[in-house]
């Protein structure tokens, strides 16, 4: 099972034992009030193979997203 912990503006792919940043900018390029659309994140999935042609899949049947306060 693979498990992507985020938070801010890092990820974590080991329980949160490492923090990676991703990228940072400030707040308000993310949520702008000058725009009538969303301009933010996306959550997506990927596989890879790690570079090695395969026949597997993936199935996913559900996601959970929890966002975090802005301190």
């Amino acid at each position: 099972m693979l498990r992507v912990i985020s938070k801010e503006h890092q990820y974590s792919l080991d329980q949160g034992r490492e923090h990676i940043t991703f990228m940072s900018s400030k707040g308000n390029l993310i949520l702008s009030h000058r725009t009538s659309s969303y301009i933010g994140a996306y959550l997506g999935l990927y596989a890879t193979g790690n570079g090695k042609s395969t026949k597997a899949f993936m199935d996913v049947d559900w996601v959970f997203c929890q966002g975090f306060p802005r301190s």
